[in-house]
């Protein structure tokens, strides 16, 4: 998690998520939530999970 200062004096929060593919092992991505458009749910096996 980082903070940032913003223009306005209020305080702005951001982080990082790891995104894997279990079908590519060797595959992984750092990715700043920020950067994160949309998230499709592709997995049913894990629909119930929270």
């Amino acid at each position: 998690m980082q903070r940032l200062p913003r223009a306005n004096e209020r305080e702005g929060v951001n982080a990082t998520v790891q995104l894997e593919r279990p079908d590519v092992p060797e595959w992984s991505r750092q990715v700043w939530l920020d950067q994160i458009l949309r998230v499709e749910h592709l997995d049913s096996c894990m629909a119930s999970e929270t």
